[in-house]
């Protein structure tokens, strides 16, 4: 048992973003994933364990993405492949990915652009330059500086390089993140994961100020707009029946008392969203709340609106 803490990478993009980026970008690419099955895992739960059909909700999902990525034919594999070739080149390296992957929603090219391609990715679309790509993943960091480094007495350090084996097939960096990447994951999904998000205001470092523009980045960066979109995609208003009667019964002109039993609480739900004409898939009766769509709900403000408006109108006769 534990408790461990993770600082995970921040989405990068810059003016000139390159192999580097694309790998802090896959990791993050790869922890949303996670957390928008958690999520959505989470969320889905709950609706079943209240009795709703949740069979038409589909989680918002960037696993395509991901493929495209790190997946067998992805890009970090053509990347891969094109360093196994004597005559590799960055070049023959951006024109394998755009012969693999130009139909992909998920990749783009600039027109004109001869050393560049686009990721489009959960949080942004990236553009990412090619240079110098295949010389970074080649990972030619000699033999005598990886044994200099395993000989630090500062265990961090002394860890952070495998041991050298001349007989052991040889890994490319981005081969080595990919398996790092893994590793990772599998230890998370064996935990109870929490998250906490943080926001930077402002780069001014004063109070009370708030950048707007900077603030909805970091929001998109950081899953969080994610969030609201899983949340969209089921049922994301849900009251008790308590206060989903006390709001909507004048649609029916009064309802039942509060405190009635489950079964009259419920048929009257019913009663009013049949009143609203909303589908019923749009609008569940669970055990204990209504669970809403975010039309659905929308409707019923919309039906309430005009029964006050009908009510206050005999009330000025």
């Amino acid at each position: 048992n534990f408790i461990g803490l993770l600082d995970i990478f921040g989405f990068e993009d810059f003016e000139y973003n390159s192999f580097e980026q694309l790998c802090i970008n896959l990791a993050n690419e790869t922890l949303q994933n996670h957390y928008n099955t958690f999520i959505f895992d989470k969320d889905m739960a709950e609706c079943k364990a209240e009795g709703v059909d949740v069979t038409e909700v589909k989680c918002p999902d960037n696993k395509p993405c991901l493929q495209m990525i790190a997946y067998k034919s992805g890009i970090l594999h053509i990347l891969d492949d094109e360093c196994s070739l004597g005559q590799g080149s960055d070049q023959g390296f951006l024109s394998k990915i755009i012969d693999t992957h130009s139909s992909n929603p998920f990749f783009a090219v600039k027109k004109l652009a001869k050393d560049s391609f686009i990721v489009n990715h959960y949080a942004a679309s990236v553009n990412y330059t090619v240079e110098g790509w295949l010389e970074k993943n080649r990972d030619t960091l000699k033999k005598e500086m990886k044994l200099m480094m395993r000989a630090s007495k500062d265990p961090l350090i002394a860890s952070l390089i495998p041991e050298p084996d001349d007989n052991a097939k040889k890994i490319t960096t981005g081969g080595f993140f990919k398996q790092q990447l893994v590793e990772l994951m599998d230890l998370i999904n064996s935990t109870d994961p929490h998250w906490i998000r943080c926001v930077k205001p402002h780069p001014a470092k004063k109070p009370l100020m708030v950048d707007g523009k900077q603030t909805m980045e970091q929001l998109e960066s950081s899953g969080v707009l994610g969030t609201v979109k899983i949340r969209k995609a089921g049922f994301p208003v849900r009251p008790t029946y308590q206060k989903f009667i006390a709001r909507f019964k004048c649609i029916l002109g009064g309802g039942p008392p509060l405190d009635s039993p489950l079964n009259v609480l419920q048929d009257f739900c019913r009663n009013v969203v049949a009143k609203a004409e909303i589908e019923p898939k749009k609008a569940q009766c669970g055990k204990t709340k209504m669970f809403l769509k975010n039309e659905a709900n929308q409707r019923l403000e919309a039906v309430r609106e005009m029964a006050l408006k009908k009510h206050i109108d005999c009330l000025n006769r």
